[in-house]
């Protein structure tokens, strides 16, 4: 199972390194995950697409830099991070 998740996730990697949008395989989960739950906060994203707290950081980082998402404060935990898919995410 491990060999087969390295074949896809390498397989995805090269699609949407094709598609040309700078997009790698953490960013998709990133977005496919929000596209079925949003709002999340960042930490919930991260557990949900299985992707580590430091990797979850620079992952949004990226996709606000491209637009695809927006970082707002919680309002009632400022401690906290809400992700949202922008329309163009």
């Amino acid at each position: 199972l491990y060999d087969l998740g390295s074949v896809l996730r390498r397989r995805l990697d090269a699609a949407l390194a094709e598609a040309g949008a700078g997009l790698r395989t953490r960013h998709f989960a990133v977005l496919s995950t929000l596209g079925c739950m949003e709002p999340l906060s960042q930490r919930a994203a991260a557990d949900e697409a299985d992707i580590d707290p430091a990797t979850m950081v620079k992952t949004v980082d990226d996709l606000e830099r491209l637009g695809l998402v927006t970082r707002t404060r919680n309002p009632r935990d400022r401690r906290a991070h809400e992700l949202m898919l922008t329309e163009a995410g």
